[in-house]
């Protein structure tokens, strides 16, 4: 079975949507390169949609004007991370000067997988969780709240390097990135049951299982923004 992917992304309950979503897919002479990601405005601070777009276009840039021709030279995971690192150090630092500028806090999460000749990078800062599904559900992220408030974000007080977890990619698996919406309930079999690989055999299926569980969550209550990147091997 070929990769496929599916995309979700609803504002929810609320009047404005602070996710940003983004999935970008390149072929390379070594095999398919590919980059999904998910950020989210950080709750009670300005900006949020603003912040949310910025990281996923500054990086959906990076793609193209860096990572193509990363890979090109060489296979170094260790090299792809510090590049990452050193363009997120870069948005977050034209973040932190833009609210400073307007007397504002402007902040966002993050969560990156890079997928290249069958092997994963997670990056991320924040909430926003990125898993891995295979006969069940294994988170690749931790939570970055500390007593229900951020303490590690794009664009806000001092630059954290975001944390990091590598893999390899096998058939019938599946990487999944959320924001908070829906990444709060993956631990539940409702929520997680579904989008299992052996469930999931296209994208439309994908398509589907999303909007289903995104409605799901709005009838039981659930106001935040809802958004995900869903890529089955």
């Amino acid at each position: 079975m070929d990769m496929f992917y599916s995309i979700y992304y609803d504002r929810g309950g609320r009047k404005s949507n602070q996710d940003s979503v983004a999935l970008h897919k390149v072929t390379t002479k070594k095999g398919e390169l590919i980059m999904a990601l998910v950020s989210d405005g950080c709750g009670g601070m300005d900006d949020g949609e603003y912040a949310g777009g910025c990281v996923a276009e500054k990086m959906s840039a990076w793609f193209y004007e860096e990572l193509i021709n990363i890979v090109r030279r060489t296979d170094s995971f260790s090299k792809i991370e510090r590049a990452a690192d050193r363009k997120l150090f870069s948005v977050h630092e034209e973040l932190r000067k833009k609210g400073g500028d307007r007397g504002r806090h402007i902040a966002a999460t993050f969560t990156m997988v890079i997928v290249y000749r069958k092997r994963y990078l997670v990056l991320w800062l924040g909430d926003s969780p990125g898993v891995f599904f295979s006969r069940g559900i294994k988170f690749l992220t931790s939570g970055g709240k500390h007593d229900s408030f951020l303490t590690k974000c794009v664009g806000c007080g001092r630059f954290f390097y975001p944390m990091s977890k590598r893999g390899r990619i096998r058939k019938n698996t599946a990487l999944m990135l959320t924001t908070d919406g829906i990444g709060k309930y993956l631990a539940e079999k409702r929520i997680s049951g579904p989008l299992l690989p052996e469930r999931i055999d296209c994208a439309k299926t994908a398509e589907r299982t999303l909007k289903t569980i995104g409605k799901l969550l709005q009838n039981a209550g659930e106001k935040d923004n809802l958004s995900a990147v869903y890529i089955r091997f």
